[in-house]
């Protein structure tokens, strides 16, 4: 999927040009995890795409949620053939794996620490998976359903990335698996959505390409 996107933007922009260089970045980011090997590096590596396609040179004090929301409000109004929600119906079982794993929930950690109830944890994983598949389910309007999914996708992230996790740990191969998945099905349809309108405003890229090796 990854070189037919390389392709596409060979064919827009040429070999390489500044004005390209979000897709750039994330298209090589893609490439590297469909051809990972070990689970792990394929979530680290479709994490790193994700970021290249939504991040911005905005202040670095913005939540990170809040960037990330904005980019899938204007992916939600550009996906007008519902293709976010047709490779999420396509995978049905990874994302009831997934939305339904306790360990991807900051309130399932808090029970473990003793601030939250196991009745209160369970009243807000309820409510957020409802607003996964709710979102799943409406005829319009993705924002809430990904921006729900990828706050539990950024708990995984934050075990991973912070050294939370072991490496090739047999205790979270269910979310990883699950969350590569999801990741596989939706990381190269957020960057075509990129890819095919140029014209919007995603944002600064930060260190731009400055002509030097």
């Amino acid at each position: 999927m990854f070189e037919e996107l390389d392709a596409i933007k060979k064919d827009k922009y040429g070999e390489f040009d500044p004005k390209a260089i979000r897709v750039h970045r994330a298209i090589s980011w893609g490439k590297v995890a469909e051809k990972a090997e070990s689970i792990d590096e394929k979530f680290i590596f479709y994490w790193i795409a994700l970021n290249a396609a939504y991040s911005d040179d905005s202040s670095s004090e913005e939540a990170e949620r809040t960037k990330r929301k904005t980019f899938f409000e204007k992916i939600s109004q550009l996906d007008t053939e519902s293709k976010i929600k047709k490779a999420l119906f396509n995978i049905p079982n990874q994302l009831r794996v997934f939305v339904d794993n306790q360990y991807l929930y900051t309130e399932y950690w808090k029970t473990q620490k003793g601030e939250m109830s196991s009745g209160d944890f369970e009243f807000v994983k309820n409510k957020m998976m409802k607003k996964i598949y709710g979102g799943l389910m409406a005829k319009d309007d993705d924002v809430e359903l990904l921006d729900y999914l990828f706050t539990l996708m950024s708990l995984l992230r934050n075990q991973i990335f912070h050294g939370l996790a072991t490496y090739n740990s047999s205790v979270n191969r269910e979310q990883l698996k699950s969350g590569v998945t999801i990741l596989e099905a939706l990381i190269p349809i957020l960057i075509e959505i990129v890819l095919e309108n140029d014209d919007v405003d995603w944002g600064e890229v930060s260190y731009p390409y400055t002509g030097n090796k």
